[in-house]
């Protein structure tokens, strides 16, 4: 009987095993996401400003009148009688050329010239032209003889938007920059305090003194579930402040090549799956 009891003893404590609490792991999962925002902070900001670059030179162009007393966009080949008057309209669509090609060039040089444009775009400039403004301007751009004053007009506000857009993700990126590093602070704490409490000789301890550990590991799991809760509190205020995107997008958007689409959430996850495992070592 005696062997039965030390038998059945001994599988017990291979079965619940002392959990082991990895601390790097959980600094890694949360600087990782970090890092990802701090990267894509200073895209957007990069984004911004090259768009502000290209509203300027934009704005310095003279669009052209396309009407029959301007311009002919649909005869754009330079038609020479030896006469004043075609001379002068030839320079003027030579002109008008070098202005449609002016504000290709422009794009180039500053939306197409972002120094992550390769590993985060990697599109022609009809393809992001069409991601920005529309199918219809990217086409406009491609083919259009001329700058008319509609084309730069579209082209201005559709560039105010893209600013605009931007800003309105800097926001948000911001405060998750604020929420994760606090998170960190928050959730390695609790990571040290719960490893103090598994460290212990908790085989060899006395009945009061496991009740207090299991006080201890309570607690941490409470606090763990409040911060839980006030983390999901948070990322709702998040969704609420995007006008532009639903539900769940922020997170794909920001740590999508991350360990977790959830750093925050997945830390907890981890300490409150070591808590009940320390808790069924206890009992």
């Amino acid at each position: 009987m005696i062997m039965s009891i030390t038998k059945s003893k001994t599988n017990y404590e291979k079965q619940v095993s002392k959990p082991e609490v990895d601390i790097d792991a959980l600094r890694d999962i949360l600087d990782e996401a970090i890092a990802a925002l701090h990267e894509e902070r200073d895209q957007l900001l990069e984004e911004k400003q090259a768009f502000k670059r290209f509203a300027k030179r934009l704005r310095k162009l003279d669009a052209v009148d396309g009407s029959p007393e301007g311009l002919h966009p649909t005869n754009t080949s330079p038609v020479d009688y030896g006469s004043d008057s075609d001379r002068l309209h030839n320079s003027k669509l030579a002109s008008a050329a070098s202005t449609i090609a002016a504000v290709r060039t422009a794009y180039v040089e500053t939306i197409l010239d972002l120094s992550h444009y390769d590993d985060v775009f990697d599109e022609s400039l009809r393809e992001n032209l069409a991601g920005e403004f529309g199918a219809e301007i990217a086409t406009a751009i491609e083919n259009s003889p001329v700058l008319y004053p509609q084309l730069k007009q579209w082209l201005l506000e559709g560039t105010t938007n893209a600013i605009d857009s931007r800003e309105e993700l800097l926001d948000p990126v911001e405060s998750e920059i604020d929420a994760l590093t606090a998170a960190k602070k928050e959730i390695l704490n609790l990571a040290e305090e719960l490893r103090s409490v598994l460290n212990q000789p908790i085989r060899q301890m006395e009945f009061n003194a496991l009740q207090i550990s299991r006080q201890r590991l309570k607690s941490v799991r409470s606090r763990c579930d409040d911060f839980a809760m006030r983390r999901q509190e948070q990322l709702q205020r998040q969704w609420q402040q995007l006008t532009l995107v639903e539900a769940g997008y922020l997170e794909k958007y920001l740590y999508h090549d991350c360990m977790s689409l959830h750093p925050v959430l997945s830390a907890l996850t981890r300490l409150c799956e070591l808590v009940e495992s320390g808790i069924d070592l206890i009992d």
